[in-house]
């Protein structure tokens, strides 16, 4: 639900470049990777054993590539889901005119995170940066955003 809600964001031009480039700064944080990591942390509900997807997913035929594939898929969203929560919060907050950041944070958690993919996660595309690409494939990326309501391309730049 959290990239839908930016698939339909973007489709108000102009308004979630805007808004992610306003929030861009603060969401590649060390404090904003903490708290996606207390999201994350919340959301494990004790509900009592949990089946082994493995089994059901060789049962089902998978073999321990597909098997594989599917984890780096679900580590991905758990990844990202977070993250695209606190902006769709931080963007809601602020259309209710009601302050967003502000708090007192150290040095620490002021820093930058590295752009891209975590340590650890493998990228699940080869990405473009779409501000060096040629003129063609622009148009292209262009045409795919606008065509799916993004705002843009999956890019990791």
């Amino acid at each position: 639900w959290v990239a839908f809600g930016c698939r339909v964001l973007a489709t108000f031009p102009g308004y979630l470049p805007l808004a992610w480039r306003r929030s861009a700064e603060a969401l590649i944080t060390r404090y904003a990777e903490q708290a996606a990591d207390e999201l994350r942390e919340r959301s494990l509900l004790n509900i009592g054993p949990l089946p082994n997807l493995k089994e059901r997913l060789y049962a089902a035929g998978f073999d321990d590539g597909e098997i594989e594939k599917v984890r780096r898929v679900l580590y991905a969203f758990n990844y990202g889901n977070p993250k695209y929560l606190l902006l769709i919060t931080a963007l809601s907050e602020s259309m209710q005119m009601r302050p967003v950041g502000g708090a007192e944070v150290s040095s620490e958690l002021r820093a930058s995170i590295p752009k891209g993919h975590p340590k650890g996660m493998d990228p699940l595309l080869p990405l473009v940066d779409a501000t060096k690409a040629s003129t063609e494939v622009q148009g292209l990326l262009k045409r795919v955003a606008d065509l799916h309501y993004h705002h843009g391309p999956a890019s990791d730049f």
